[in-house]
Formats: C-alpha cells, structure tokens, sequence
C-alpha cells in the first residue's frame, strides 16, 4: 500500500531530533560527510528572533550511496545556526529540523548546486494548540490480506489541518480534551501495532478506540496502523467505524488475494497498480462523520490437504564461539498443484518446535507471506502458501557451556535433505543421524558438513558440538610434525600394501605403484588440512610441491623399468592358501601340519 513520501522523510529526521532533546549550548557534529560545503539557516518563530533562540537544531545526509550523517546544533540568539565542513556533493541530500516546545518541525530538503558550497534554509516553529476544530480527514485508505489464518488490515489515515498551528494534546490533559484524531477498529480485531514509526508513542489503542494525541502538522500529515481479525467461513463481515467522517475511503485488495464479496454502499471495482503490484479498490465519497461502512471480504480458493505440502531440503547454518551459537535454520517449502494451501488459527499447516532455550527469534524470507509465526517455543506455518517453493529461514541463538552444548532439530512433516554447515572454528560434531560430507570453504570461512536424507515427520537430529583442545605446540614445531606424520603415515600405509600386493596374487601391480599411491593419498590428505583452515596456505605449497616431486619420480621409474618376468606359482597351504616352502611342517597361517594335510 502506498503513502505520501512526506510523512517518511520526517520519520528519518524526527528520530535524530530525538537525540537534541537536551542538546549543550556549543554544536555537537555528528558523522557527516566532510567538504567543503556550509549550510546555514535560521529558526523563525511568529513572535520574532527571540523565541527562536536556543533551539536544538538537526542536520541528517543521505549520499546517493545509502551512507547516512547526523550532526546537531543550537540556534543562537537570532535563531541562525550553521553546520560547516559539509560535503557539497549535489549527489547528497540534507534534511534540517528543530526542536522547539519538545515537537519536532520539519525544514526543506536541501541539496547544494553543482559549483556551489553554499545553502541557506528556513525552520518554521510555533506554538503548539490543543484546539483540533481544523482538523479533519481528507481519505482514508484500507487494505486486506490473508495472513496466518487471519485477515491482516492495514489502514492509513491521511489527515488535514487548516491552522497555522501544531496541534498537539499535553499528557497532561489527554483526561479532559478530545484527542485531535480517533477512529474505531471493527469488531473482533485484535495485534494492534502502529506503523507511524516517528510518533508510534502517541497513537493508542484500547477496546478497539485508536486515539492519536498528535503532533499534527499545518497541511496535515498521514496516520498508519494494522490489526487483524478472525476469519469467519467462505466470507468474513467487516464493519468500519468513521467517528470523523472522511471525504473519500478506498478499500484495497491484491489480484489474487482476499476480495470484497458484498461491497455494500462501495462503488464498482477498479484495476490499479501500486508499486508494481495488481490491486483491485472500491470506492465511496463523502462518508459523514459517525457513519459505518459495512462490506464481506472472502478468501481465495484454497486447499487444506496436507499431503500437498513438503519439505525439499532445510540447512541449519551455524557459527560457535564461546559466547553463543548462532543458528540460521533455512527451509523450503514445496506446495504441489495449483492451488494454495491454508491452515487456521486452531490447526495450522505446520508446527516446527525450536530447540529449547532458543532465544532472539527471527523470522525473515517469505515468513510473512506464508504466515508463518514465533509461538510458545515453535515456528508454526497457517499459510496461505501458494503453489511452488516457498523458501524461509528462523535465525535463534543458544547458549553454549565450555564443554560445548547439543540441541535437537525437528520437523513434523517428511524432510528429504537436512545439511547441518558448522563454521570451522575448531569444532567437532557429533551425531549419529548426520553423514560426514568433505568442508568446503565459502568465503573466507570454511564450514564442515554433515547430512542426512529422507527424515520421517517427528524424527528427532540430535546434534553435539564441541570444542577441540587446543595444541599448545609451536606453529613452527606443530608444521613440522605434521608433515613428518604424512611421510610416515604413507610409508606404514605402503609397508602392508607392498608386502601383501607382492605376492603372485597381484602380478599386475608393483612396490612402485603402490608407493606412488600412498604419495597421492597424503597429497589429498594435505589439501584437505588447508581447505580446514589447519594449514596455512604458503606451507601448503611448499609441502604439496615436496610430496608431487617424489610421485612424479616414482612414475618416471617405474615407466623406464623393464617388464617384470612372469613370476613361477608358489605353492599354498590346502587349509588358507598362505604361500609355503617345500621344507615346511607346519602352515605359518594356520598352523596346519602340512604332512597330515598332503
């Protein structure tokens, strides 16, 4: 849904005014861009430069490349006030507010010219007034979707004022003076939450009476709130209140979502686009203040068939370090067919429990769209979701002890592919359901990698993670010995190979191509201990190039040897075949007298 772009400028700046509530005498810069531009101003108040003296005074930039400053001020005795040192970039773009009477008012939007390192702006102030008889509402704008088996509504309020004044109620007299603006949620509703992000302390809600004590701005400015309400059948009754009346109300709907069934005294519907989104909105002119605007909204077609929905794949991203662990538990869910799939509030599609003492719960990717929810220790899916992946991720932090911490993952209905990804931190991982896959390495981190196919709906992945002892060797003295256990660990593993593959039994292999094998296994034992971050990669070289030199050596030998000659067969013990001279009683590998044996 859109809103007037004003209103969101004054959200940045009303935030930064905040922080001058109890601004010192002398300029406080902030993180600005340096240059050398000079804006300059003065606060004006209806009765003269002297009650404009004194004001905090806000500057807030915002570079073409997102990268945000902030620099306070005082107005002297003129009210003037100046912020030097600025960047005069016209690529950069200034907003300046006061602070005057604890309400922030609003400057232009300042933007230097190309060539000049000059500007010059103007911050009205005044007094405030509780007298709200010129304010009014000049549209109000309403619009539904299906969300987690509730019908979430979104309204804004886009309100006008005809005085010179900022209206505005002191909390001290909210008991005996009508709010500027009030209005009524329709029966039922309910998760009441402002969105008018920079006065979300002045907007209350209580028995379904929304209250908004202001500021409210000459000109007017915009209100936005949401709520929900419960869905009752195929078409769910909506009655709104307007105790002041509206010159003009839209109700909205999005192509494909909830629609307005019985529209009541609403005009036809209109096909319109609103930031690149397909809405249908109805209309009505002219509502009187006090009047009700009844009209049904009904749902999609959708389907409640479980065995429609799955889940393809779920990765369990975690990093470990002492403190905490940090879990992004990233899952796709997959609907079949061509229609959506919904839960409701008492049986939602899925319920995945969260590992206990999950704490920081977030929901991000398409949660939203999907309705999906923290509740009571688990994320529960009520839908609607739509045919197709539908791909969303939980991120939860755990507390780990010294030792190192395990925790449980869960799914209710069949996952076909889990990967459980642990940044490399010097961690072991144990698990008796999970497969050891090779680490790889993404970015700068590498990460070890286990997983597991095909887990039944309920099964429960244990998995434990623990921290290894730290070598208290020298850099140098452990390099070392790693590499001196590479030459021995191939030549224990040639030794038995050698003297096993010698034997007639193998004719076609020989002590050269086994030693050269032995090599190639440490040289992929050794790129392993780099890609895990265990070798630095300069000694991987040096390494890697010493144990390549010696293979390819072995191979030039064994290409120039001659043929070997047929070898004569030994004869064999009758009981195991173990190799035996002539001479012998007895066998060496079973122990068989060879006399009893023939």
């Amino acid at each position: 849904m859109s809103s007037s772009r004003a209103p969101l400028l004054c959200v940045w700046i009303a935030s930064a005014l905040a922080i001058t509530a109890a601004a010192e005498a002398q300029p406080q810069p902030g993180p600005l861009p340096p240059g050398p531009g000079v804006v300059t101003g003065r606060v004006v108040h209806p009765a003269g430069p002297a009650a404009a003296a004194g004001v905090p005074v806000v500057l807030y930039a915002l570079s073409s490349s997102g990268e945000p400053g902030v620099a306070n001020a005082v107005s002297d005795e003129q009210g003037r006030f100046a912020f030097e040192g600025v960047s005069n970039d016209p690529g950069m773009a200034y907003l300046v507010g006061a602070r005057y009477r604890d309400i922030p008012f609003f400057g232009p939007r300042v933007v230097f010219v190309e060539g000049r390192t000059e500007t010059n702006v103007i911050v009205d102030v005044s007094e405030p007034t509780s007298d709200a008889s010129g304010v009014g509402v000049r549209e109000v704008l309403v619009q539904f979707e299906w969300v987690a088996g509730r019908l979430a509504v979104q309204e804004i309020h886009r309100l006008r004022s005809a005085g010179s004044s900022v209206v505005v109620v002191d909390e001290a007299l909210r008991e005996s003076t009508p709010a500027p603006f009030e209005t009524r949620l329709p029966e039922g509703a309910g998760d009441f939450a402002s969105l008018t992000t920079a006065f979300d302390d002045q907007i209350e809600e209580h028995d379904g009476r929304v209250r908004y004590w202001g500021p409210i701005y000459p000109g007017g400015q915009d209100l936005h709130f949401q709520y929900t309400l419960p869905i009752a059948g195929p078409q769910t009754p909506v009655v709104l209140s307007l105790p002041m009346g509206t010159d003009g109300l839209s109700v909205l709907t999005r192509a494909g979502g909830p629609r307005v069934a019985e529209a009541g005294e609403l005009g036809a519907p209109q096909e319109i686009e609103l930031e690149g989104n397909g809405f249908r909105v109805r209309r009505l002119a002219n509502v009187a203040r006090g009047a009700q605007v009844g009209f049904s909204i009904a749902l999609p077609a959708a389907s409640s068939d479980m065995s429609r929905i799955g889940i393809d794949r779920a990765d369990a991203w975690i990093e470990y370090d002492d403190v905490q662990l940090s879990v992004n538990l990233q899952t796709q869910l997959v609907v079949d067919g061509d229609q959506p799939i919904a839960g409701t509030d008492q049986q939602p599609l899925l319920r995945i429990p969260l590992p206990d003492g999950a704490e920081g719960v977030e929901l991000t990717g398409l949660a939203d769209e999907i309705g999906a929810v923290e509740r009571d220790g688990a994320v529960v899916v009520y839908g609607p979701v739509g045919p197709g992946e539908s791909p969303f991720s939980v991120r939860f932090l755990l507390a780990p002890t010294p030792q190192g911490i395990a925790f449980d993952l869960r799914y209710p209905i069949e996952v076909k592919l889990l990967n459980v990804l642990v940044a490399d931190t010097g961690i072991a991982i144990e698990s008796e359901r999970l497969h050891r896959r090779r680490p790889f390495r993404q970015g700068t981190r590498v990460y070890l990698h286990r997983e597991a196919f095909h887990l039944t709906a309920g099964e429960v992945v244990r998995v434990g993670l623990r921290p290894l002892q730290r070598s208290r060797l020298g850099s140098r003295i452990s390099l070392g010995l790693s590499f001196a256990g590479l030459v021995v660990c191939a030549f224990f593993v040639a030794q038995p190979l050698i003297r096993v593959r010698s034997t007639p039994r193998l004719p076609e292999e020989t002590a050269l191509s086994i030693r050269r094998e032995a090599l190639y296994e440490a040289i992929r034992d050794l790129d392993h201990d780099m890609e895990t971050g265990k070798l630095a990669e300069s000694d991987h070289r040096e390494m890697r190039e010493a144990l390549r030199a010696r293979a390819v050596e072995l191979l030039r030998v064994e290409r120039d040897s001659p043929p070997a000659s047929p070898v004569e067969p030994t004869p064999g013990c009758p009981q195991c075949g173990e190799p035996i001279e002539a001479s012998w009683t007895f066998c060496s590998g079973c122990g068989t007298r060879l006399g009893d044996a023939g």
